[in-house]
Parts: C-alpha cells; structure tokens; sequence
C-alpha cells in the first residue's frame, strides 16, 4: 500500500512526499524503499545522488542475495545514468541487467514487470539516443507488452508516447500522431496533469512539423492548461519553448516574444540548468529572426556559446549547430565571401563530432548532408555524391526511411544536373551561380525545421540487367520486355561505362555507383569479383533497394556462388532455374 503511494506521489511530482514515505517505511522494505529513492532523486533532478543510492542498493541486494531487487537496483541505476548523459555506459549497463533477467527466467513475477518494463523502455531511449531507431522501436514494444500486463496505464501511456517520437524522427509523421493520441488516452485515464502535459505538447510540435500550425498552437494551448495548478518548471519551460518556436516558424515574433517572457519568469524561480538552457537558445532564435544586422550577430553569439558549453541536450545542441550553418549561408548568399566556406566546413565537423561523442546516426546523416552542399559549392562533385550515398546508406541501416527517400531524390537531382555542374567548373562560373544551383538555402531550412517533405516515388523502368567479371566480360544478361528496342549503339554505350567502372571497383570499398546517361541510370556493385548492372529508367531509390537485396542473395546462397564457379569461363544462360529464381525475388517480390 506504502508503495502504491510512494508512485502515486512521484507521478504527481510530490517528490518531498515521495521522500517522507520512504524514510518512514518498515525495515523490512526498507531495501526496495532505498531503490525507490533514487528513482525519486533523480527525478527531482538530483542525477549524482540518486545514482549513489542505486549503487548502495546494488550492494545490499547483493549482501542479501536477492536477485529480483539486485535487477530493480540496477534499473534504478541505468536511469541515473541515462539522465547524466553516459549513454555508452548505460546501454551496456543496462544490456547485462537484461542478461541478468533472462536467467533468472523471472517473467511471471509481476513484482518484477515494472522495473522490466522500465529496463525496456531505457534500453529504447538509449538506442533512440544512439540513432539505432529500429532497436529502440523494438525496445520500446517490449516494454509495452510489460507494463500493459501490469495494467499500469502511466506505463503504458510512456511507452506509447516513446513510440510516437521514434516515428516522428523516422518521418512517419502520421504513425507517430496516432501513437500520440493512444498515450493521450492512457494520460487521461491517469488524470494526471503533468504528463498530459506533456504529450500535450508534443502532439503540438508534431502538428506544427506536419504543416498545422493552428492545431499546433490549440494543443499547446491545452498543454498550458493542464499546467495551471501545477508549478513543475521544467515541462513549463519546453511548453513555452515550443511555442516559441512555432510562433517563429509563422513569423509571429510579437507572440513569440511574449512567450519569451514567460520563459525569463519561469528561470528567474527556478535556475534549473536545462530551464536556462531553453531560455538561452530561445532568446537566440528570437534575436536570429529579426531584420537588425546587430541583434543577428548577437543571435549568432549566442548559438555559438551554446555549442561550446557542456552539452544538457543534444537536440538543442544540435539545433544550435544548424542555425549557426542557416545564418552562415544567408551571410554567404548575401555577400558571396567563400572564406565563409570555413566556417561552415567547422560547424558541420563538429556536428560529425558530436555524432561520434553521442553515437548519433541521425546527427551524422544530418552532418554528411550539409558537407555534401559544401562539397558542391567548391565544385568538387564526387565528394558531394559520396556523400550523399553515405548519407543514404546510414539512413536505410538505422530505419530512417522516409530520409532515406529525400536524399536518393536529392542525389537524383544532383545526377540530372551534372552536365550544369560540369558547365560551371568549366566556366569558372561565379560563386552565386554556384549557391543558387545547389539549393543549399532550402536543404538548411528543412534540416533546422525538421520537416522532411517526401515526394512521391515511383518505381524504376527495368530496361538492362548485367553481371561481368573483373574483365568486364558479360557473365549473364537480362533485358527487359520494355528494353527490347534498346539499340545496341546505346547497349555499347553502358557497356564502355560499366567497364570503366570495373577497373576501380575491386579495389575499393565504395557504396553503390549511379552513373547517368541521357535519361537512363546505370546502378554497379562489385561483389565476389562480379560488378552487378542494372540500367533503368525513373526514379532510383527501389533500384538501389533492389541491387542491395541481390548482393544479400548472392552473399547467402552457396548454389550462386557455385553457379558463377562453374560458369567463370562461359555465359550464365538466362533460363538457368537458379539465376531465374534470384530474378524472380529482386525484381518480383521485393517489397
């Protein structure tokens, strides 16, 4: 019963409530009350001592050989660290705490469900942090199937609202508002206020994201409301700060500035780190959207005293970096200094530093993307292209399809312009010429405004397919129904390229190759001394799908493998049962 209070108190925030409960509990709890506490701690905002306490806990567990609260004391500890930002550590903390569960086979326990459930949930947090979102959506599901065998709505609506993020990040932004809307339901059931709040606030940004500003600002509104009675400073502050944001992002810099107001309210009461933190960056945000050369600079001061302190958010951090690239490239457009280039070059390295600190894919992708504009500027094309396929392949490993998507059509772009690209080199045309064929402007704001428009995408034409050994001699050919009036002058044509492709490709560990020529794309991939060919038309971002899904068929099937073993001196005839069925899967079956 004691325990159901000490929730009931930290869901509502009561933390010194929280506290009295536990000090006053029977001795003989007195071990899982301990646990309890540094759970309170640290959601008080006390991180270093309630990951003291869960050490203690961890200890004494052990002393009394309990392994169910060893595993609770450790869940208590992988969220003190998860709060102090040692993501690296805490994942790999939290991995063998799941290790630990599993062979004490301890499922049934429904004592041990909710730090379970819990566990789950931050192993989804830590991968979330990490940009391995497909594991985090996995972790997150498991920790829903938990709690919703506790029927512990809190819980549940937390896991539901987890899930909703990753699909917003993934660009699902549809998925994620219905993920939103369930923990909605789950919050209301709870009747508390705070958290309602919260996905309150969230659905708002989201709305904003999908272009629905009014709908944006009416369920921030209600965010607001449901903090009317309630003094936690901290969700205030995100509220307030979202809302600044999207006043901005309306050009409503009056509202946005009252809102600013609040914000300064709220930080003179409470000087918690991360309530400042949204203060700083929102008064740099609003400084940055004014017409006044002065206060821009002021803006741009302050975004960069932002990326040089200790990082309490990545995202804003990170939000920090792309506004300082955004203002760079309007200082670039209005004055065309390139020494402005360096600048640029520095901000996007240390994005791809902190990548690396915080083992960020998305934050890399992000880096990869506005290096490859760079590279464009200064007329180096196959630097830009590479990175863009980098780009693209971290974004198809990680789960961030819908980006995935943006960039092959931004590569596309890039492929159908190169005979303008090649033009301007030769021309030594001037730098303007250069910023309005790469389209640097619009990429930046999209990145800063996290709003990933996906166009349409249509499949491919299949015109040619071909696999040729290292000598460029043809191993096996597959021309299409519609390929059949290909004229073998052009057939001659993508033959000359492949080959040249083939002199590098076996030296190189070089993602896909895409090699334009008139309207017809060639896609290569060496692989087991073999370059893979495929010639088509349209779009590209299924083909590349489809050539990645036949180098893991190839690489899977020993028959294949023994097939080109026995044809490596003659012609794989295009009847053969085994190439046929490798042709049936990729081009047939592959969604």
């Amino acid at each position: 019963m004691v325990f159901s209070e000490i929730k009931e108190s930290l869901s509502n925030h009561n933390f010194e409530n929280a506290i009295m409960l536990i000090d006053n509990i029977e001795e003989k709890h007195q071990l899982e009350a301990k646990i309890y506490k540094s759970v309170v701690y640290v959601r008080k905002g006390d991180f270093g001592k309630g990951l003291k306490i869960a050490n203690e806990s961890i200890k004494l567990a052990k002393k009394k050989k309990n392994k169910t609260l060893e595993i609770a004391a450790r869940v208590a500890k992988t969220n003190a660290l998860n709060k102090i930002d040692n993501y690296e550590i805490g994942l790999t903390f939290a991995l063998e705490t799941e290790k630990i569960y599993n062979k004490l086979q301890a499922r049934g326990k429904t004592k041990l469900l909710e730090w379970i459930g819990h566990l789950y949930n931050l192993i989804g947090i830590f991968y979330d942090y990490k940009g391995d979102f497909d594991l985090a959506l996995l972790y997150y599901k498991q920790g829903l199937e938990k709690r919703e065998q506790l029927d512990d709505q809190s819980g549940v609506a937390k896991s539901l609202n987890n899930i909703g993020e990753i699909y917003r990040i993934k660009g699902e932004l549809d998925l994620s508002l219905d993920y939103y809307l369930q923990s909605l339901n789950h919050f209301v059931l709870t009747e508390n206020q705070i958290n309602l709040a919260m996905v309150y606030s969230n659905i708002g940004a989201l709305y904003n994201q999908k272009g629905n500003t009014d709908l944006g600002l009416d369920y921030l509104r209600k965010a607001l409301r449901m903090l009317e009675n309630h003094e936690d400073n901290l969700v205030l502050a995100e509220i307030y700060y979202k809302f600044i944001v999207l006043s901005l992002d309306i050009n409503q810099h009056k509202e946005a500035v009252n809102y600013y107001k609040q914000l300064c309210s709220i930080s003179v009461k409470d000087e918690n780190k991360f309530v400042i933190a949204f203060k700083q960056i929102a008064q740099a945000l609003i400084l940055k959207n004014t017409n006044r050369t002065k206060t821009k600079a002021q803006a741009q001061e302050i975004f960069e005293e932002i990326i040089n302190q200790e990082i309490l958010m990545v995202e804003l951090t990170v939000f920090a970096l792309l506004n300082l690239c955004e203002m760079l490239l309007n200082e670039l457009k209005l004055y065309g200094d390139e020494d402005i280039l360096i600048e640029l070059h520095e901000y996007s390295n240390r994005l791809l530093e902190i990548a690396t600190e915080q083992s960020s894919s998305l934050i890399q992708v992000e880096a990869y993307i506005i290096q490859s504009r760079i590279s464009l500027l200064e007329l180096d094309i196959d630097k830009a292209r590479k990175l863009l396929t980098q780009a693209q392949l971290i974004s198809e490993v990680k789960g961030l399809q819908k980006l995935a998507i943006r960039i092959s059509v931004d590569h596309d772009a890039l492929l159908s312009s190169i005979d303008r690209w090649n033009k301007l080199i030769e021309d030594e045309a001037p730098f303007e010429d250069r910023l309005e064929l790469a389209d640097f402007e619009d990429i930046m704001k999209k990145l800063v405004r996290k709003k990933i428009d996906i166009p349409e995408i249509v499949e491919e034409t299949p015109l040619l397919f071909l696999i040729l050994d290292e000598a460029g001699n043809s191993k096996y050919t597959k021309r299409f129904s519609q390929s059949r009036a290909i004229n073998e002058t052009l057939v001659g044509v993508f033959l000359t390229a492949i080959i040249s492709f083939t002199k590098t490709a076996f030296s190189s560990n070089e993602p896909v190759e895409r090699i334009n020529h008139q309207d017809y794309t060639i896609i290569l991939k060496s692989t087991h001394s073999y370059v893979f060919c495929y010639v088509f038309k349209g779009p590209s971002y299924y083909a590349v799908q489809k050539i990645d899904k036949m180098l893991e068929i190839v690489k899977d099937s020993p028959k294949i493998l023994k097939l080109f073993e026995d044809f490596r001196f003659q012609t794989i005839p295009e009847e053969d049962p085994i190439i046929q069925n490798m042709m049936t899967q990729v081009f047939t079956n592959h969604k």
